[in-house]
Parts: C-alpha cells; sequence; structure tokens
C-alpha cells in the first residue's frame, strides 16, 4: 500500500477522532499530559541532525497552546500531582505541557510562545548534560551519517545491519552530504536501540576518532552550537513562576533491567540533588529516558520523586492512576501540524 493511499484512508479516521474523541466529550474525566523534545524551524541548521519524530514547529507550537487552551485547563505537573495525592478537587479535563531533555531550541522558541499564551510546563533535564557541549548519540550518529565516507562506514560492522534495514546499502547514494532521510535515520535510531547505552557510545566514540584521523588533512565541518541548555538557561526557567524542572537522569541513561544499583542511584538520586544544588529548587518530578523503566528503577524513583512520566501513549484517569508512571501524548511535525490532526491525537483513538 503506498504512502499516498494510507494518507488517503487515514484521513476520515482523523477527522472522526478530531470531532467525536475524548478531549471533546462532556462528562469524561482525564489528565492529557503532552511530550515535546524540540521546538525548532525546518529552515534551522540543527534541524538536519534530528530524528522526524523529535521535533515540531514554532509555527506549529503556536497553533497546539491555543487549541489547548480550548478544551483543557493547563496547569503544572506538580500542581495537578499534589490534588490527586491529596484527594483535592481535579479539572474534568487537565492537561500538562511537559519537555524532555532539556534543549537550548525550547528556552529560544518554546518558552517565549508559552509565556505569551501564559501556559504553565515542566522541562526534564539531564543533569550531567546541562551546560555541556555533549550530545545525545543518536545526534552524534546523524553527524557521523551526514559527513563520513563510504570507505569508514564500510569498516563499522555495528552499523551494516541497521542501514540495511533501512535500505541504505551501497546501491543507493550514500548519506553524505544530508541525502539521508530522516525517516530512514529514524530507522537506524530504532535499530541501534538493541544495544545498551554504554555499548553505542563505545561504538560511536571508535568511529569519531577514526573520522578524525580520516579527516586529519581537511577542513572538518564546523561544531554547531551547544545543543542544551546551560545553567544559567536553567536557572532563568526555574525562576519564573510558570515553569518547573525535573530530573531526567544524569546521562540519559535507558533504566533497563540490566543497570546495576549504582548506576541507577547516580542517574536517579544524583541527578535530583545536582539538579536541586545548581537551581537552588526542589527536584520531585522525574522522567524516564526512552520510557525505559526497571522494577528496581521505579522503585528507586517511588522513594525520591512526587511523580514520574514515560513515554508510553495514553490518558491518565485518577480512578487507576500510576503516579510513578505516567501515561503522555507525543507530538511532532508531522502528526500535528493541522487543528484536525493534533485534535485527532488528543483524542487518544490510534
Amino acid at each position: 500500500m503506498t504512502n499516498s493511499l494510507k494518507s488517503c484512508l487515514k484521513r476520515p479516521l482523523e477527522f472522526s477522532a478530531a470531532k467525536f474523541g475524548e478531549h471533546r466529550r462532556i462528562g469524561s474525566s482525564a489528565l492529557w499530559i503532552i511530550m515535546y523534545h524540540r521546538i525548532l524551524p525546518n529552515t534551522d541548521p540543527r534541524a538536519k541532525y534530528e530524528e522526524p519524530g523529535m521535533m515540531v514547529t514554532p509555527e506549529t507550537f503556536r497553533m497546539h497552546l491555543k487549541q489547548f487552551k480550548q478544551f483543557f485547563e493547563v496547569m503544572p505537573l506538580s500542581e495537578w500531582v499534589n490534588r490527586a495525592s491529596n484527594g483535592l478537587h481535579l479539572p474534568t479535563k487537565a492537561c500538562c505541557i511537559t519537555f524532555d531533555d532539556g534543549w537550548a531550541d525550547n528556552y529560544e522558541y518554546a518558552f517565549p510562545l508559552l509565556e505569551e499564551e501564559q501556559l504553565p510546563a515542566t522541562l526534564f533535564a539531564v543533569s550531567a548534560m546541562a551546560g555541556s557541549e555533549k550530545s545525545f548519540w543518536p545526534n552524534r550518529l546523524a553527524a557521523l551519517l551526514n559527513n563520513s565516507s563510504h570507505e569508514l562506514l564500510d569498516e563499522l560492522d555495528w552499523l551494516k545491519q541497521p542501514m540495511k534495514s533501512a535500505r541504505l546499502d551501497k546501491k543507493v547514494p550514500h548519506p553524505h552530504k544530508s541525502s539521508i532521510s530522516r525517516e530512514a535515520f529514524s530507522a537506524i535510531v530504532q535499530q541501534l536501540k538493541v544495544y545498551p547505552d554504554d555499548i553505542i557510545n563505545n561504538f560511536l566514540a571508535d568511529a569519531e576518532q577514526k573520522y578524525q584521523k580520516e579527516n586529519a588533512d581537511k577542513i572538518v565541518p564546523t561544531q554547531l552550537p551547544p545543543s542544551l541548555m546551560d545553567w544559567d538557561h536553567l536557572r532563568n526557567v526555574g525562576k519564573n513562576p510558570l515553569f518547573e524542572i525535573g530530573s531526567h537522569t544524569r546521562h540519559h541513561c535507558r533504566l533497563q533491567q540490566a543497570l546495576n544499583k549504582e548506576t541507577l542511584q547516580d542517574e536517579i538520586v544524583t541527578s535530583k540533588f545536582e539538579l536541586q544544588e545548581k537551581l537552588d529548587a526542589p527536584i520531585d518530578l522525574f522522567c524516564y529516558p526512552n520510557g525505559d523503566c526497571s522494577a528496581e528503577a521505579v522503585k528507586m524513583v517511588k522513594e525520591n520523586y512526587h511523580a514520574a512520566v514515560t513515554t508510553k501513549k495514553g490518558l491518565n484517569r485518577q480512578e487507576n492512576i500510576n503516579l510513578h508512571k505516567l501515561n503522555r501524548i507525543g507530538l511532532h511535525e508531522d502528526i500535528s501540524n493541522t487543528p484536525t490532526k493534533l485534535q485527532a491525537r488528543l483524542a487518544n483513538w490510534f
């Protein structure tokens, strides 16, 4: 089935969901937690190194905010959690806006629009990466794919199968000079997630070393500006009464079953104290990277935070709420760039 045919078949479903979804239903009671990552114009050079499912343009984001005000009572996540924990009154249709990772573009594009609309939001920061030039491994991978030669990439055994699965073999022009599509890149990232984070980072460190050696006598592409907020940015966000900050671990480590207790302690507990010390504010909310949360991780989070969010799609209802595994609705440009598409996503039908 072609993409255009799929799109034609999906359009009536989107329209029905937008018109009759739970966000429009009288008497329906739930909490919508919205998940964002990056707010970037398509023309921004940083967009070249990002997966399509990670971005919303400022224009689309502005439209989202106006739609949220139309359908929901938008409130800070901490306030909803406090009310739910203490049996206090909750809005029939509540909405909390969240951002993962602490991207600098959130500070540039998202927060001015939130201030303009006077809407609150929660930012989950990665404490050991704030104010550094470190990048998340998918962004490092994007830079590698967009700048490396065939010869170098052919040496990387760990990359051959993901590239083949994404149909990026030698019969297709190599993803040099941005020829790789964002969709293909996203497929490669998903394939690599079978490896633990430390293994992926080791793969990339070795490949980056080979890249530097290969380009020792060439002009290496100019480094992009730091992708994450620095501590001054985070302090400014935290001082604004509209916004609050939570922890997204120390190194954005997926909290999988194989992690030992010392690593969990560092990612979950040390991140909390690091953020509290730097920001001089309590840190009571947590976000699981990639949504991964082993039983041991959830137990430790419960001991240290009032609530935590996952990446699992869904609404939250007070009668069966799990405050330390809250569902969210993820939004990105392709699935939410019109009011109808956005409302279909909010309907939580598919």
